[in-house]
């Protein structure tokens, strides 16, 4: 008998097809803890909002969403947080990234419009929630809104050049 070892061709795209997500998974986890106060405002500057957009345009509409709900889970568990976080000045911004979800995947406009407009979900969301808790719509925008406005827009830029070259025009259109 011949028990030679045959060396057949091993295929590394398969393996780099099925390591990205888990890798991608784990670098946006990471990215869970990165954010940071202003001193007027009681919300933070986060990434959560830009993750869960980009879990949505990824994604189909049920799944997109569904995605979502599992990334509040994530986020309240990687975080520390219990779930009174959406009850905290953040839980209309949580909120609002269902919404942002749906309509990813809903509305047919090209995929940058998008973008924005599920930032801007988040952000009225966000808004309106904090408006209940603070007592005042006008206190509210100021601190709720208005900070957030470039920074979500630089956010979406990134966004849409990560997905422009993976054929962003293709992704939820």
């Amino acid at each position: 008998m011949n028990y030679s070892l045959r060396m057949e061709t091993f295929n590394y795209n398969s393996i780099i097809f099925f390591l990205k997500p888990v890798v991608l998974s784990f670098s946006l986890i990471l990215l869970l803890k990165v954010k940071f106060y202003l001193p007027f405002t009681p919300v933070p500057f986060v990434l959560y909002n830009s993750i869960a957009i980009l879990y949505a345009l990824i994604q189909n509409k049920k799944s997109g969403v569904l995605t979502v709900v599992y990334f509040l889970f994530q986020i309240g568990i990687f975080s520390g947080m219990d779930f009174s976080y959406l009850l905290s000045p953040i839980g209309g911004y949580m909120l609002g990234f269902l919404f942002a979800a749906y309509f990813c995947n809903v509305l047919k406009i090209n995929v940058f419009s998008k973008i924005l407009l599920a930032h801007l979900i988040v952000l009225l969301f966000g808004m309106f929630w904090l408006s209940f808790l603070l007592k005042s719509l006008k206190q509210a925008f100021l601190v709720g809104l208005v900070p957030f406005v470039f920074y979500d827009f630089m956010k979406s830029m990134v966004i849409y050049s990560f997905l422009r070259n993976k054929k962003a025009d293709q992704i939820s259109s």
